[in-house]
């Protein structure tokens, strides 16, 4: 096979793994990485494949029809509506690597709406954060001061309080946030939310005022118009 040479682009829609490194890996032993809206231009030579990999997201594309200074768009495909955008992150392997023109790489964001609409947050905004904040907070006391959770499940719900208030805290202290990442973290924190009442014995009066919290700060972001329901594809 003639040496080729490939431009990579990594785009990872609506900030998922934003902060993780995208492993590449060819036929003949050559290792890459690349993260999200990286350009990576590489030379492969007795290569038939090239493989993409994040945990158990990964694509493998053939290279035997590949042609000089080939483009290539590296992506998560995956359904874009409740509750599947959650379901094929979190179970499916959602990785997609496709040939694309130069005009679309170089324009490949602006195409499908996936570039961040950041603007600072509204009052109604910070009130359904307080509340979110406020039940994670309280799943936190509850792991700590409530006697009727067994022991073992203690961590758990102590560990989901925690990790619910560090991811809900950050855009607190933004002058602007990404809006589509808002939303998706808050109704995330809600079906959390959800979960935890079902599965875990806490007295009704718990039971009933956490999801009434809880129910009217994912109405609040739920009906918020200026978030963008869906990209542009």
């Amino acid at each position: 096979m003639n040496m080729s040479r490939l431009n990579i682009k990594l785009i990872l829609p609506y900030n998922y793994y934003t902060i993780r490194r995208v492993k590449i890996k060819l036929s003949n032993g050559n290792e890459f990485n690349i993260m999200h809206r990286e350009h990576l231009e590489i030379d492969i030579e007795n290569a038939e494949w090239i493989e993409f990999k994040l945990d158990y997201h990964k694509y493998k594309l053939q290279l035997e029809n590949i042609k000089p200074e080939e483009y290539i768009i590296v992506t998560l495909d995956f359904r874009d509506y409740f509750p599947f955008y959650f379901l094929d992150i979190m179970f499916k392997n959602s990785m997609l690597a496709k040939l694309v023109t130069k005009g679309e790489f170089e324009n490949y964001e602006t195409k499908h709406s996936l570039i961040e609409q950041k603007e600072k947050l509204k009052k109604k905004d910070y009130a359904a954060l307080a509340m979110n904040l406020l039940v994670f907070l309280t799943f936190i006391l509850l792991s700590i001061f409530y006697s009727k959770i067994d022991s073992s499940d203690k961590n758990f719900v102590f560990i989901i309080g925690v990790a619910g208030l560090i991811s809900n805290s950050r855009f607190i202290f933004r002058k602007r946030v990404d809006l589509r990442t808002f939303k998706l973290s808050m109704s995330l924190g809600f079906y959390i939310i959800m979960l935890l009442l079902i599965f875990f014995n806490f007295d009704n009066i718990i039971n009933f005022s956490v999801l009434i919290i809880s129910t009217i700060s994912y109405l609040i972001t739920a009906h918020n118009k200026r978030y963008i329901l869906r990209p542009d594809c």
